[in-house]
């Protein structure tokens, strides 16, 4: 998995913990497969995105750049 994804990762699990972070079942299966558009946009479907909407925004944000070809 890419740096930027173990740092979003890493950053979802801190503020949220791991156990509500393991329900993000789509998002992580998306993750595995490197299918980054649809996971970035996944993490804005969800309770924690409207809770915390600039930092989910941001997040999503990074996923997405996983996804632009170099």
């Amino acid at each position: 998995m890419p740096e930027i994804a173990h740092h979003v990762f890493a950053g979802m699990i801190f503020q949220l913990g791991r156990p509500r972070f393991s329900k993000f079942k789509k998002s992580i299966q998306y993750a595995k497969e490197g299918a980054w558009d649809k996971c970035a946009t996944e993490i804005l479907d969800s309770r924690w995105a409207m809770q915390t909407p600039n930092r989910a925004q941001r997040y999503s944000n990074r996923l997405h750049m996983l996804a632009i070809p170099v």
